[in-house]
């Protein structure tokens, strides 16, 4: 997402206007959690954030984050910008504030971050040969209790 947005407000030639991500309610829990403006409340079903990038006359980029909660009935979205700790109650965040706390959540090494290694690798090539050395296990007794079955049924 702020991929998207630094390309949009770098590169003129740049096409896309709008960018849509769908996500269940989880994600979204983590997403706000990871920008620390999450209520510790599930989203409800079908509530939704939206992140837009303005941009000034002065071609300065800016983000607003803004939750629309659907079980007050009502179509009212509420700016969470204000609410994120790096831009100091502001109602909209400077684009390169935004990317520098995006970046801090992206994984650029998700293995390491999930502690798989090379014995990651290692485990999952063991794995595949017990799968082949099973399968064919099987096959061939399966084939041996049929030719019993058949030469039992004579």
């Amino acid at each position: 997402m702020s991929r998207h947005m630094s390309s949009r407000s770098s590169d003129s030639s740049f096409k896309s206007r709008l960018f849509l991500y769908s996500t269940h309610d989880t994600m979204l829990s983590a997403f706000l959690s990871g920008l620390a403006i999450f209520n510790d409340l599930q989203p409800p079903y079908a509530s939704a954030v939206l992140v837009e990038l303005l941009s000034n006359s002065k071609k300065e980029y800016f983000v607003r984050i803004l939750y629309r909660n659907v079980t007050d009935n009502s179509s009212e979205l509420y700016d969470l910008t204000p609410s994120l700790p790096s831009c100091h109650g502001l109602s909209l965040c400077p684009l390169s504030v935004f990317t520098e706390i995006a970046s801090l959540l992206k994984l650029d090494d998700w293995q390491s971050a999930c502690q798989l290694g090379s014995s990651h690798a290692e485990k999952t090539s063991s794995l595949r040969v017990f799968k082949i050395i099973a399968g064919v296990f099987g096959g061939v007794l399966f084939l041996f209790i049929l030719i019993i079955i058949f030469v039992c049924a004579k």
